[in-house]
């Protein structure tokens, strides 16, 4: 999966209206109030960004083409998370994997084999996958 599109949470905020139950009884009155979905979704919506994907090699993870991504990129990556990778000069979306020896970006779709980062390859984490904006 590649990286489409990037937007900067930090420089674009916009709000959108929430709509909630504002009462306890049967006659469903809403109200609504302006909502910044960053930072509600995130601590820190500074250290955030936002990219549309292309590809489907993270349908295993319910990531599909045209998704848009919320990144963290100073969320401490572990072992198994989804992150967004720099390897030798290209963007993916991979699951990560921490080995003895070795780094591997591995897709969530069985028709793509795994990228194990050898030692002469240049990596780059840009940061760790925290939520998925779909279009239905």
């Amino acid at each position: 999966m590649r990286v489409f599109e990037k937007f900067d949470v930090e420089k674009k905020q916009y709000n959108i209206k929430l709509f909630g139950d504002d009462s306890f009884n049967n006659t469903y009155t809403f109200s609504y109030s302006n909502f910044n979905i960053a930072s509600y979704v995130v601590d820190n919506p500074e250290s955030c960004f936002l990219i549309r994907v292309k590809g489907d090699s993270m349908v295993g993870a319910s990531i599909h083409n045209g998704d848009i991504l919320l990144v963290d990129k100073y969320k401490t990556v572990k072992n198994g998370d989804i992150v967004v990778a720099e390897i030798n000069s290209k963007l993916v979306v991979k699951k990560i994997k921490f080995e003895e020896h070795c780094v591997t970006l591995i897709s969530e779709n069985p028709n793509y084999l795994p990228i194990i980062v050898g030692k002469n390859d240049n990596l780059k984490i840009w940061g760790v996958v925290r939520s998925t904006i779909k279009t239905i």
